[in-house]
């Protein structure tokens, strides 16, 4: 039994040195290339990226040759069950699915390498799941019925290394409070949720977590930005465009740590003065807005670096973008080729 011990823990760990050698970068995957099943001309051990597209498969064994792929993405399949066994993939690192009829996924093996999870247009009853993989770093759900927050915040807190949670297009009005026990996320995107989303009692519930993105974009309900968005001390990174938002409740002040602010808001018509505030700010997008000039409080921010601003009715002139440029000497205002 010793010797059987022995060399199990042997092979996994040949395995993960092999893996580790072999393994690629993610955010550089862009330079390989995707291979689109089925794939003729190239030997299986060579496709590290692999697209798979309207295929009627009752489950992934026919793929199963390409055990050194490392990104699978599985688009509009009839598979039943996907099942991700990492014994014959123990490369895979990101898995894509979107518009699949699978109602359950299954993770078999260890997940030595497993990292990136992005589920789009698929309902789950449960995120039970999870479990599975508790090497993930990021995942990303789209799901246009209602997400049973109570369970994916249970299995999300089994996760020690995830750091990025992405929801979106979900029937979401709320988070529990549990949510705010996920200590480790840096990154946190809020997106196109429930009309009725409560932002105010959403900011109480992460306030105390360490999260320096935070996405908000396509949200459209009648509650607006809440005040409580001065709990986010942390955040760095702040996305508001695309919302029916109308204006900025003046606590964004309080926000000193931001370096980017996107508040590209179709409604925003008017900017509080306490932006003055955001001497940290690098960057800030406020195109498109519903100005008709230039708010004079964007004058005062010496320190930006850039600063775009405008709207779909309203598009700064040469002529008016000058006294704005003369007072930010240093910031690249609307700096597109002419």
């Amino acid at each position: 039994m010793k010797i059987k011990i022995i060399a199990l823990f042997m092979m996994l760990f040949q395995l993960n040195l092999f893996g580790q050698k072999k393994l690629i970068d993610i955010e550089k995957s862009d330079a390989y290339t995707t291979y689109n099943y089925p794939v003729s001309g190239v030997k299986p051990e060579d496709v590290i990226k692999l697209s798979i597209k309207d295929q009627g498969w009752a489950n992934l064994d026919k793929i199963k040759s390409y055990k050194y792929v490392q990104e699978l993405r599985i688009e509009k399949c009839e598979v039943t069950e996907l099942i991700i066994d990492f014994n014959q993939f123990p490369l895979l690192q990101s898995l894509y699915t979107m518009e699949c009829t699978f109602d359950t996924i299954i993770f078999r093996g260890n997940p030595v390498n497993f990292k990136y999870l992005y589920v789009y247009e698929k309902h789950l009853n449960n995120y039970d799941f999870l479990q599975q993989i508790g090497s993930l770093k990021e995942i990303y759900l789209a799901d246009e019925k209602a997400i049973d927050m109570e369970n994916l915040t249970k299995n999300l807190l089994q996760m020690n290394q995830l750091s990025s949670v992405y929801l979106s297009d979900g029937k979401i009005n709320y988070l529990p409070e549990s949510f705010g026990k996920l200590k480790s996320l840096s990154w946190l995107s809020l997106h196109n949720l429930d009309s009725t989303f409560d932002f105010g009692k959403a900011f109480n519930v992460i306030k105390n977590i360490e999260i320096e993105h935070l996405n908000l974009m396509y949200n459209f309900n009648s509650l607006g930005l809440s005040s409580d968005i001065r709990l986010m001390k942390k955040i760095k990174y702040l996305h508001i465009g695309n919302t029916n938002f109308e204006t900025l409740p003046a606590e964004i002040g309080e926000l000193t740590q931001l370096l980017e602010l996107d508040a590209s808001m179709g409604s925003l018509s008017t900017l509080p003065s306490s932006l003055v505030k955001l001497v940290n700010l690098k960057k800030l997008i406020l195109m498109p807005c519903k100005f008709s000039n230039i708010p004079d409080v964007l004058f005062q921010m010496t320190w930006l670096e850039e600063l775009e601003v405008g709207g779909e009715e309203w598009f700064p002139s040469k002529t008016e973008l000058k006294p704005i440029r003369k007072a930010l000497k240093k910031t690249k205002v609307n700096d597109y080729p002419e």
